[in-house]
Order: C-alpha cells, then sequence, then structure tokens
C-alpha cells in the first residue's frame, strides 16, 4: 500500500500495522519456524531475534515517538524499545516486563553489534513452556513464540492507537506520526 508523506490518519496507522507491517512479521515467521529448514541453509536463530529487535525498536518509536531525537532531549531508542516491550508486549505475555531489561542489554545490544547475545543465553526454535524464563541469569527465548507474541503485540497496538488531537501521549496518533516524520 502506497503512504503519503504527510501525516497518516488514524485508519491508516491502523492498516499500516496489521496489513503491511504484519506481513513482513508473518514472512518472517514462515521462513524461520513454520517451513522446514534445509540442510545447506539451517534454521537460523540470531536472525528473527534480530529483526524482532529491530522491529520492537521501530515500534517503540512509533509508540513513543515526541518528534525530538535524542540529542534533542528526546528518548533513545533503548527506552522507545523498552516501553514497547513493557507496555504492548506485556499485554501480549506479562513475563515481557520483567525481563525487558535483559532482552535489551543482552538480545538486543549483542546481538545488534556483535551478532551474539551480550551475555548468557538460550535460543530456542521452540520452547513455549521456557520462552522467556531466567534461570542463572540466562534468560531462555523461543523464536516461534517471540514472532507469535510480536504478531499479536503489533495487532495490539493497532487496536489500542487513539487518534487524540489535542495532547501527546505513547500509543496516540501524535506520537505515531511525530516518529514516523523524525524517522524520515
Amino acid at each position: 500500500m502506497w503512504y503519503p508523506a504527510r501525516d497518516f490518519t488514524l485508519r491508516e496507522a491502523k492498516d499500516f500495522l496489521r496489513k503491511d507491517f504484519l506481513k513482513v512479521v508473518r514472512r518472517t515467521k514462515y521462513f524461520y519456524v513454520t517451513k522446514k529448514p534445509t540442510k545447506k541453509y539451517g534454521a537460523g536463530f540470531f536472525e528473527p531475534i534480530l529483526l524482532s529487535l529491530c522491529w520492537w525498536d521501530f515500534l517503540g518509536a512509533l509508540y513513543c515517538g515526541d518528534g525530538r531525537p535524542r540529542h534533542e532531549g528526546g528518548l533513545s531508542n533503548e527506552e522507545r524499545m523498552t516501553a514497547f516491550i513493557v507496555d504492548v508486549l506485556g499485554c501480549v505475555n506479562s513475563r515481557y516486563k520483567g525481563v525487558s531489561r535483559d532482552l535489551v542489554r543482552v538480545y538486543r545490544h549483542g546481538t545488534v553489534h556483535a551478532y551474539a547475545p551480550a551475555g548468557a543465553f538460550s535460543i530456542a526454535t521452540r520452547d513455549p513452556k521456557n520462552h522467556l524464563r531466567k534461570r542463572k541469569n540466562q534468560l531462555t527465548v523461543s523464536v516461534e513464540d517471540l514472532l507469535a507474541d510480536t504478531i499479536k503485540a503489533t495487532l495490539h497496538f493497532a487496536t489500542v492507537l487513539k487518534a487524540e488531537p489535542k495532547s501527546f501521549r505513547k500509543g496516540t496518533l501524535i506520537a505515531f506520526n511525530k516518529a514516523r516524520a523524525e524517522l524520515q
């Protein structure tokens, strides 16, 4: 779908999240979880985690956007991402609230900057029982659950996104559009 450079309407913002953005997440889930991996390419663990963290960073910007870059007093990527993890992913699975710092510190920083989590980690393709469980400073992440939760969180964000034209708050169309302007 083509989107204009002007601010999104509430309908456009919700359609972007539900129709366009989610196609990328669903496609990733298909290639890394649903489709049986070939021997040549393997299953891949870091790619879907890296992509999820980048998406949360982006969605966090849309959720918290105040239109100001960090050097002008705006929130850092880490702060916006953490807010999205706690406020939105936390509605999908409350365990995200307790492990948001670990996800950002261990999985985001390490995986994004060094292509390996920065500390003790455990990654499984499918492990719903242990997804987001922390044992001996080691946080387990299930790729299937991470992607499924990202889909649910995006749908939740689209559902609760509100048009409040007179005030700035997280999760409003004003924040969404301010972030879009900043990110362009």
